[in-house]
């Protein structure tokens, strides 16, 4: 894999390209990208299991499908009650099921000083 792949700029060229939008999370908001049902089903058992554990984590959640097409794949963005850190958000988002690809490329990102670690690419 190449460095400019690391490089959020891909991101912002890529949704030009295709006549889509980068979607940046807010300081309070995860970001989430679910590749089958298993997937969603798995991040709902997840979600409910960490709410058990921190009251009041998040106020709702919007899930939608992803850029691609695919009616099995989702993008979901939850408003916490909370800002997180980035390194907070890669975290919480690979708990509760996210792309590991992706998160471990939006680690990579954030250690190589990426201003936009972590985004989503909307049509």
């Amino acid at each position: 894999m190449s460095e400019f792949s690391l490089n959020s700029q891909r991101a912002f060229e890529e949704a030009e390209a295709i006549g889509g939008r980068v979607v940046l999370p807010e300081a309070n908001e995860l970001q989430i990208d679910i590749d089958s049902k298993v997937e969603l089903d798995e991040f709902h058992k997840r979600l409910r299991r960490l709410e058990n554990n921190v009251p009041n984590f998040r106020q709702s959640y919007l899930i939608y499908p992803s850029k691609s097409g695919n009616p099995n794949k989702f993008h979901i963005t939850i408003p916490l009650q909370s800002d997180v850190t980035p390194w907070q958000r890669i975290a919480l988002q690979a708990c509760l099921g996210s792309d590991p690809i992706r998160e471990i490329l939006s680690a990579a990102r954030l250690l190589k000083g990426d201003p936009y670690p972590t985004l989503f690419i909307e049509k």
